[in-house]
């Protein structure tokens, strides 16, 4: 199997890589308290990089999806109007 050592001990983690290179998180404090599970995904999304890059992914999904339909209904109202 893959060797994993500690590379970084912060907040009761400890962050490691396997034998691909991708980071492992372990040691994440698990509670029975779903609101301290929320709190801890919301503090993952906003503060670390994978979390930043899926909330920016998600902006630009959507910024293009409205630009997306305003562009295609300004053109189908132009088509009209020239008929």
């Amino acid at each position: 199997m893959y060797s994993t050592s500690c590379i970084r001990v912060s907040e009761n983690r400890c962050e490691t890589y396997s034998g691909s290179h991708l980071p492992i998180r372990h040691g994440m404090r698990r509670t029975a308290d779903p609101i301290l599970q929320e709190m801890q995904l919301l503090t993952d999304l906003f503060t670390t990089d994978y979390g930043l890059v899926a909330l920016g992914f998600t902006l630009a999904s959507l910024a293009l999806a409205i630009g997306m339909r305003v562009f295609f209904l300004k053109k189908m109202r132009e088509s009209e109007e020239s008929d």
